[in-house]
């Protein structure tokens, strides 16, 4: 079906056909937009403290002066989580993990292809006239950096593209760009729920760790039951509620960590 890989060295393979990908840009666009329409308000600022009395958060102060009061913080700020819940008085173990992704172009159309990954490990997605690639540092988790090392492609992902698609050997890249993933170090999935020891009405989804916007609507809707019934209603994710890390339950991921 897709002569342009490699077959030498494959021993195992999965296809999913109805699998697929979206736009994370045109994702979130949509929510937010969609979310104006139920009456949300979306303020550009930054939170700098967080009040809390009788062990209930009641008010957050925002970068520019204004104070919000409110019933619950629910804190949905990735890599950023952490900052956030010392505000509160408690540490996660969420820290950003840098990561940048190529665009890039073959010199000659390697035809139709999906999304692949494969165990070296490397993945490219198709993106317009070309493709996207990147490459997963866990070494490099701990503080932001928003550069990009144009040396990763050139010396680790560009030959094991060429090993999975020979017409890869002959390519451009375009454009690149840094992320970063709010990496768990506990055990690289995400945290949801409120954490023990601190105000019961503050409540968390972070430590997807590259995972997030798979998630994220099942995450924001368990939410949504966990604030106004007190419990999981739709997906039980009991087993990811951030009480485990205290608990010593680590749950990690037995798919694609790359």
């Amino acid at each position: 079906m897709y002569p342009c890989f490699r077959a030498e060295g494959i021993t195992a393979a999965a296809y999913s056909p109805n699998d697929g990908w979206l736009d994370p840009h045109g994702a979130l666009n949509g929510m937010r937009r969609k979310a104006r329409s139920l009456g949300a308000t979306f303020i550009d600022a930054e939170v700098n403290r967080i009040e809390i009395t009788d062990g209930l958060v009641r008010a957050v102060t925002l970068d520019d002066g204004r104070r919000l009061a409110c019933g619950h913080l629910v804190n949905n700020t990735g890599a950023w989580a952490n900052q956030i819940c010392q505000m509160a008085g408690f540490e996660i173990p969420v820290v950003p993990l840098p990561r940048a992704t190529f665009y890039f172009e073959p010199a000659e159309p390697i035809g139709i292809t999906p999304q692949t990954r494969d165990g070296q490990p490397v993945g490219i997605r198709p993106e317009g006239k070309g493709f996207i690639t990147g490459n997963t540092d866990f070494s490099r988790a701990g503080a932001f950096d928003w550069s990009v090392d144009h040396a990763v492609f050139e010396t680790k992902l560009w030959p094991k593209l060429a090993r999975l698609a020979p017409a890869l050997e002959t390519l451009k890249v375009l454009n690149a760009w840094p992320c970063h993933y709010a990496y768990n170090r506990f055990d690289g999935n995400m945290l949801i729920g409120a954490w023990p020891g601190g105000p019961d009405n503050m409540v968390m989804a972070t430590g997807f760790s590259g995972h997030g916007l798979q998630h994220a609507p099942a995450a924001g809707r368990a939410l949504s039951e966990l604030i106004l019934d007190g419990r999981f209603e739709t997906i039980d994710l009991g087993r990811f509620h951030c009480r485990r890390v205290q608990e010593g339950r680590p749950e990690p991921e037995t798919g694609m960590l790359a």
